[in-house]
């Protein structure tokens, strides 16, 4: 089912939206390579109940998407994605609820309060399957994030890793002569010189303005 202009009468407050949360929502999340994200999954068998939480949603101004029927079963769902969106629901669903909420927990403190690595957001959510507190989504492998959301943000916009930065050599003082007069005498350019060197270009270019002093 699609969800027309028209959306039925919404819950009245928080408190019911978190108890239904608690006992039929569920907190996904994707492992990219720098950073996790969460979503939040709505699933029940009848469409226009999940429509009354939708409408609630909305008249909170916040960003979601439709009631849609579900492929594989008779249920419908509806997922919320945008991040913002998630956290703020998150915070406001938190002091109602008790099954999930060590799971709402994790979400906050990695995506708003910065507290915890991408890793330990995965041992959490294994741990909570092992216990038999939630249900397993998939066979999903665990990847090492050993940083906070802020750090992997900053790193996924950079596009590098900060485990896999690489600490280039220096060059020695001998090094650093022959390598000036093979650049200005010779011409080698700096390109030719790293890759002789071992070393990264702007070591080298360091190395040719400190000797040429």
């Amino acid at each position: 089912m699609e969800l027309g202009e028209d959306l039925p009468k919404p819950y009245p407050k928080w408190e019911p939206v978190a108890g239904y949360f608690d006992g039929d929502g569920s907190v996904s999340i994707f492992v990219g390579k720098f950073t996790i994200a969460f979503y939040l999954d709505w699933t029940d068998q009848s469409a226009a109940q999940l429509s009354q939480i939708l409408s609630f949603f909305r008249i909170q101004g916040i960003k979601t998407g439709k009631v849609r029927k579900m492929t594989s079963s008779e249920a419908s769902a509806f997922r919320i994605a945008d991040q913002g969106s998630v956290v703020y629901i998150a915070e406001h669903l938190l002091p109602y609820c008790y099954k999930k909420r060590e799971e709402l927990l994790t979400l906050l403190e990695y995506r708003k309060y910065d507290l915890i690595t991408g890793s330990e957001v995965q041992r959490r959510f294994q741990k909570l399957v092992r216990l038999g507190l939630r249900e397993r989504h998939g066979n999903r492998q665990y990847r090492p994030i050993p940083w906070a959301y802020s750090v992997g943000s900053h790193l996924s916009r950079k596009g590098r890793a900060l485990t896999t930065m690489k600490k280039w050599p220096t060059l020695s003082k001998a090094q650093r002569e022959v390598a000036t007069v093979r650049h200005n005498v010779f011409g080698m350019s700096i390109r030719a010189l790293s890759k002789l060197y071992g070393t990264s270009r702007s070591a080298v270019w360091r190395a040719l303005k400190n000797d040429s002093r």
